[in-house]
């Protein structure tokens, strides 16, 4: 289960670059096309999964006790991610088999890695991202809604990713 809410929660944080996408090749048209509405429609899905995928890791995913060592903020991030809400703007135009290429390249990636990916809808929504250590030397990605300054007050957390 982790993995695939891992995968959920990278691609939903790029679906505000679809409607940004959308919204480049209205502007570049000047009318709208089948194809924007549904670039448009499939971001706003993703937008909105986010709040399901948040439900589902509150209800389902294990809770373990946690003895953290030391808590960083890792928000910054997140600015790669955000920027490419803003390319679709910088060209408008793009070859779509290359676009499905690199999407599967991404796909592939994101499978492949063990830290959860930077999400600003999740930071818009009010969570935060932590790289946190534990007593036992193992670095993880740490998402809450307090700002953590002290690693005590963090007891138990539930694992998104594997």
């Amino acid at each position: 289960m982790r993995n695939w809410i891992k995968t959920a929660l990278f691609v939903s944080a790029f679906s505000p670059a679809l409607i940004c996408l959308a919204l480049a090749k209205l502007i570049d048209q000047g009318s709208i096309s089948v194809e924007m509405i549904v670039l448009a429609l499939v971001g706003s899905v993703g937008v909105a999964a986010v709040w399901l995928l948040i439900l589902v890791i509150q209800s389902k995913a294990e809770s373990f006790k946690i003895k953290i060592k030391k808590v960083k903020p890792n928000d910054a991030m997140l600015l790669g991610v955000a920027t490419s809400y803003f390319v679709p703007f910088l060209r408008p135009q793009m070859e779509w088999w290359l676009a499905g290429i690199l999407l599967v390249v991404i796909f592939s990636l994101v499978r492949m890695m063990t830290a959860m990916p930077p999400h600003p809808i999740l930071r818009v929504f009010g969570y935060r991202f932590y790289e946190i250590e534990t007593d036992s030397g193992m670095v993880y990605t740490l998402l809450s809604r307090r700002e953590i300054h002290d690693p005590d007050v963090v007891g138990f957390v539930k694992k998104i990713s594997s």
